[in-house]
């Protein structure tokens, strides 16, 4: 009698674990969303280049903008003779696109070291962001630290070419 009741309440509750499982599967019905999700390409327009140039100081002062689509610049200095004689290159960078940009100026190593003491704010512009339609100025300073004693002083020149690059901010 024992195993009879024991097995009358496992048959018992199997069928009401069956009969709940069906129950609630029947009542919970899937929840189906139906519709259309499309993403449109936006096009970037990044157009960071250098747009002018001033020059003021000593010596003579070559400043050019080329390369492709006015990203590099140079510049030759020549004619500083005297200690202190200083010259100064500004370029204006723009920012003519349609969004904001991360700068990456290069710069290749100014000639004749050993006679020129060279300050940029190449260090302060690079890795910062410049807004579409913003324009950052890019100085450049020669100065002379050694006096070259010689007759023939214009020899002594300083030179570089600087390259700008610009990213889409957030890439």
């Amino acid at each position: 009698m024992r195993k009879s009741k024991s097995l009358f309440l496992a048959v018992f509750l199997l069928i009401g674990t069956l009969f709940l499982s069906i129950a609630y599967a029947l009542t919970n019905t899937p929840l189906n969303i139906v519709g259309t999700a499309t993403a449109k390409q936006v096009p970037m327009d990044i157009d960071v280049y250098f747009s002018n140039y001033s020059t003021s100081g000593d010596g003579t002062i070559t400043a050019a903008i080329n390369g492709n689509n006015n990203k590099q610049a140079t510049f030759n200095i020549t004619n500083l003779v005297g200690y202190g004689d200083t010259a100064i290159i500004n370029y204006t960078i723009i920012n003519n696109g349609t969004v904001d940009a991360n700068l990456n100026i290069t710069a290749s190593t100014v000639t004749n070291t050993e006679y020129f003491e060279i300050e940029s704010n190449v260090n302060n512009l690079n890795n910062t962001r410049i807004n579409a339609g913003e324009t950052k100025t890019l100085t450049i300073k020669v100065k002379v630290k050694k006096v070259l004693v010689s007759s023939n002083s214009s020899t002594v020149s300083a030179s570089a070419t600087i390259t700008v690059h610009a990213s889409a901010v957030g890439i």
